[in-house]
């Protein structure tokens, strides 16, 4: 006795709805899609920039408090999300073209060796600093790939002036880099 093709295509569509419902149990979709609609939750402009301290990929200490004194762009991203070579490429472009500015990419959880490998194939030549456990991160309301790239625009006191998560859009950048005082 064999199992007939209407058991097999029953058995088969049994796994199958198990296995969604385990997905959905086990990952909350309706929270990722909800951020991704919303277009993620992000700290609010006029608030004091939370301080971290972390590794840069060439090893020297970087405090976000001893930045003040200069606006700052701070990037939040993986070597793996989509949009995060475009917003880091961005960066390097304000980098260069912006000398009163100070940009920092923070690698989220992420190996330090493929955080620099990232930088190096991009030619990035600003900080890049190392969230190896993700506290920066968290400290930012950035906690899952689906709110990466994440950039926000601190002006000289550090505070946050705005921010933009996933689709960096230009026209937006421009107009937070001037209410940090930086004039395109």
């Amino acid at each position: 006795m064999g199992i007939r093709k209407s058991q097999m295509v029953g058995i088969l569509l049994g796994l199958f709805i198990i296995c969604g419902v385990g997905l959905l149990v086990f990952t909350d979709l309706g929270a990722i899609a909800g951020r991704m609609a919303a277009g993620g939750k992000m700290l609010a402009a006029g608030t004091e920039a939370p301080d971290f301290q972390l590794y840069t990929a060439i090893g020297r200490v970087m405090k976000l408090s001893q930045l003040r004194g200069k606006p700052v762009v701070l990037g939040f991203g993986t070597s793996y999300c989509e949009g995060c070579p475009e917003a880091a490429n961005l960066l390097q472009n304000l980098n260069d073209n912006f000398p009163q500015l100070d940009v920092v990419w923070v690698s989220v959880q992420e190996d330090p060796n493929a955080a620099g490998l990232f930088a190096d194939d991009l030619g990035l030549t600003y900080q890049i600093a190392l969230d190896v456990r993700g506290e920066a991160a968290a400290a930012y309301e950035v906690d899952n790939v689906y709110a990466m790239p994440a950039l926000y625009f601190l002006d000289q006191n550090g505070v946050i002036k705005g921010a933009i998560v996933e689709a960096v859009d230009e026209r937006q950048v421009f107009r937070l880099l001037e209410s940090i005082g930086v004039r395109p």
